[in-house]
């Protein structure tokens, strides 16, 4: 149970990451290609254990780290958000 959290933070690093990369080198937010770019990256990491003793290629591993990856990107997402409102909400008090 331990190592799938530690996966799913992980994951979820990475999409908070990814997206945050899109964002400010593309500057528009693009959700969903980050999330397939992590969602990629977390299948080439299961088919790499095929090749690796003691470890094995698992659906359920990719779907946890997918998540992980989903969860990144709506943490992005949000605080991005919230930030964007707090520069607009500044830029307002500045004109009164």
């Amino acid at each position: 149970m331990v190592r799938k959290f530690a996966h799913f933070t992980e994951f979820a690093g990475l999409g908070f990451l990814i997206n945050t990369a899109l964002y400010y080198s593309i500057d528009k937010q693009k959700l969903p290609l980050g999330i397939a770019i992590g969602s990629a990256y977390a299948g080439t990491d299961e088919i790499h254990q095929i090749f690796v003793d003691g470890r094995s290629c698992q659906f359920t591993d990719w779907a946890l780290d997918t998540a992980g990856i989903v969860t990144g990107a709506i943490i992005f997402l949000i605080l991005n958000l919230i930030i964007r409102k707090i520069i607009e909400h500044k830029k307002e008090d500045k004109k009164i």
